[in-house]
């Protein structure tokens, strides 16, 4: 049975385990520690989340777990990287076309330019990278 202990003064998580104690008996055993645990069931996938640093509180016998912030700052990093990944990516594969004897029109070389400062504006021009949208590469 997966259960977490929380100290009923505030609903701090103080612990987490998987066990074949009873609640009752975990929570007679938290209390010598603790005076004032309460002992609640959580279900598995809760105490994976624990288990990962995710964080546990508790209200009225309710038990929420929660990303903590440097997880989903950590998340919005990783998304920044893939993204400059990306872009880098579609900036090299048009470099081709920004050399000086390119078989392109003058008109054409100013809409592959365009394409590639929208690319390299894209940090600048987005807040979330959820929200990016990538420019239409020119035809």
């Amino acid at each position: 049975m997966y259960m977490a202990t929380f100290d009923n003064n505030g609903g701090a998580l103080v612990g987490y385990t998987n066990t074949d104690l009873t609640v009752s008996e975990l929570q007679t055993r938290k209390r010598n520690h603790y005076p004032n645990a309460i002992c609640l069931t959580i279900t598995q996938a809760q105490h994976r989340q624990l288990k990962d640093g995710w964080e546990g509180s508790e209200t009225g016998g309710v038990v929420t777990v929660t990303e903590p912030a440097g997880w989903l700052e950590n998340k919005t990093n990783e998304a920044w990287r893939k993204i400059r990944k990306e872009r880098n990516q579609l900036l090299k594969d048009s470099d081709y076309i920004m050399v000086s004897d390119a078989p392109i029109t003058t008109e054409k070389k100013e809409e592959w330019e365009a394409y590639r400062q929208a690319l390299r504006d894209i940090p600048q021009d987005y807040d979330s990278p959820d929200e990016v949208v990538y420019p239409d590469k020119p035809e």
